[in-house]
């Protein structure tokens, strides 16, 4: 999965600061049985080949990933998934994105499955990018899980992996049925799975008001940009913008005639509309006989016209 959002506001002076700004901590509630969901596809395809699992119980961590080689195997490893979820009276589903959310409603409509359970997963499910978005504003460039996680410390195993790097492995894998590719593949979707714990573990201690580096943005004191000084930009290309734009907007709007040479070339620049002439001569063309091209005289009816012709006589 490869999701990357870029957010205005606080993201600025959180990655100047090199700390978390947090606009509102999240409410977030979690079960005793948590599960965290990554699903890697082929889009164009619309073919779901990988589905991983990393839940956590009673302080026990076990991981799961269903395979399927061909798409008539995507039907057995949903099956699989959910047989796994079955087992569980109370759960929390969470993942990085809408990609799975999507990922469930499809299966489901696709291949069907126990109503009550599909909506006990959908009513437990939590995006952990949604709490996120508007809310906390991490010292990174984007929201993206790479982004963050590694931010967070968190670190893969491959240099680089990503959503659109494990769609090449999965086209390699299927040229050559590498097993090492294969393994390469489940490696990155189950880290996908614990990069997720690392972020939603984050949110929680910012909710919880833990040790991480962060500052709540109604405590800081903003200054007012009203007051007659010098503004201090973050970079410098801003201040050189700024500077122009505001040298326009003085020529433009307040500019204050006190030349009259200026003032006159002002005038001078304002759009001339042309003379309406007045018409003095009408000229009055009787209809023809038979036609100028062919000579027939079945013209039919010809309805009377007009038009105005200015001739001008330079002198």
């Amino acid at each position: 999965m490869f999701l990357c959002l870029f957010l205005p506001n606080w993201d600025a002076p959180a990655i100047r600061d090199n700390k978390i700004y947090v606009a509102k901590s999240p409410e977030i509630s979690l079960s005793n049985n948590l599960i965290f969901l990554d699903v890697e596809g082929i889009p164009d395809q619309e073919f779901y080949y990988l589905i991983g699992l990393i839940i956590i119980k009673d302080n026990i961590i076990s991981s799961f990933s269903f395979w399927a080689d061909e798409g008539s195997d995507e039907e057995g490893i949903w099956k699989a998934f959910l047989e796994i979820l079955i087992n569980y009276d109370e759960l929390t589903l969470l993942h990085y994105g809408k990609y799975e959310i999507n990922f469930l409603e499809r299966m489901k409509k696709k291949y069907g499955g126990d109503d009550i359970l599909f909506e006990k997963i959908i009513s437990s499910s939590i995006n952990v990018l949604s709490l996120i978005y508007a809310n906390i504003y991490f010292p990174t460039y984007s929201n993206s899980l790479k982004d963050i996680g590694f931010y967070l410390g968190y670190k893969w195993s491959e240099k680089g992996a990503n959503g659109l790097k494990s769609i090449v492995w999965r086209y390699e894998w299927e040229n050559t049925r590498n097993d090492f590719v294969k393994q390469q593949i489940i490696t990155y979707n189950l880290e996908d799975c614990l990069a997720t714990k690392c972020v939603a573990e984050a949110i929680v201690n910012i909710s919880g008001l833990g040790e991480l580096d962060m500052t709540f943005i109604e405590d800081i004191k903003t200054e007012k940009t009203s007051k007659f000084e010098k503004t201090k930009y973050i970079f410098k290309e801003l201040e050189i913008v700024n500077k122009c734009a505001y040298f326009d907007y003085q020529r433009e709007k307040i500019f204050f005639r006190n030349d009259k040479r200026r003032a006159a070339s002002r005038l001078k620049k304002k759009k001339i509309t042309p003379e309406k002439y007045p018409i003095n001569k009408s000229i009055e063309i009787a209809t023809p006989e038979s036609c100028y091209e062919c000579s027939s005289s079945r013209l039919g009816k010809i309805n009377q016209a007009s038009k105005t012709l200015v001739n001008l006589k330079f002198f």
